[in-house]
């Protein structure tokens, strides 16, 4: 990363996770950087770029007891302790790390074959929209669509719907990988839909669910579920 005097480096590994739940189970990371940088700012930064990406990420849902995640800083740049432009430049460069780690996480899950990120606008607050984007991000109806490349709009909705947040179906829109095939609380038409599916086959893509009461908004990347999971967790301890 470069910074006005030099430049300083960082890297990190994590291991595979499967559940992910409540926040980071099952999860080891650990980042390693030369740069110089107080205690107190290094923290700061850790902690929104953790918020920002293995705190955005699920996999099958499931929770465990314990996680793990550090930053190792030895300052071994020889530039001294970053501050301003430089701090910002390290603290986004950081989270970038992490995100990488987060979603090579998602990628390797167990059986998973697609990675989505809901998008949930317009709701309440950013509470509201996180409850409504987990709901649909842990739902099982949600992610064996999302594995059949269905654009299951019908269970997005419901997922939002049981999530207990405020939503009003006549203001809701949806859209897969960028085609809204939902206006207003209405299907558009079938061709909406078969303009979709193509699109949600791909590896990567976003569901977005506009709520159109409020300026709260929330992300979420989460795998897809398939046969492959079942084999792998049905022959566990067999």
């Amino acid at each position: 990363v470069r910074v006005r005097r030099g430049a300083v480096t960082l890297g990190g590994i994590a291991k595979g996770a499967g559940m992910i739940a409540p926040s980071m189970g099952t999860m080891l990371a650990y980042v390693f950087t030369n740069a110089a940088v107080r205690s107190s700012d290094l923290r700061k930064a850790f902690r929104g770029a953790v918020e920002r990406s293995f705190h955005r990420i699920v996999v099958d849902g499931d929770m465990s007891t314990n996680d793990t995640t550090a930053i190792f800083a030895n300052g071994a740049c020889g530039l001294p302790s970053l501050e301003g432009k430089d701090l910002a430049v390290f603290a986004e460069a950081l989270h970038t790390l992490l995100l990488d780690l987060a979603l090579m996480i998602v990628r390797d899950g167990e059986g998973a074959t697609r990675v989505v990120r809901i998008t949930v606008t317009g709701a309440r607050s950013d509470r509201a929209a996180e409850a409504a984007a987990r709901a649909v991000a842990t739902s099982l109806l949600v992610k064996t669509a999302v594995f059949g490349a269905d654009p299951n709009w019908g269970r997005v909705i419901a997922a939002v719907g049981r999530s207990g947040i405020d939503m009003d179906p006549a203001r809701v829109e949806v859209s897969f990988a960028g085609e809204k095939v939902m206006r207003r609380g209405m299907v558009i038409d079938r061709q909406a839909e078969r303009r979709a599916a193509p699109k949600i086959r791909k590896e990567a893509y976003g569901i977005d669910v506009a709520l159109g009461l409020g300026k709260g908004s929330y992300f979420v990347y989460f795998s897809d579920l398939g046969h492959e999971y079942i084999r792998i967790n049905a022959g566990y301890r067999t």
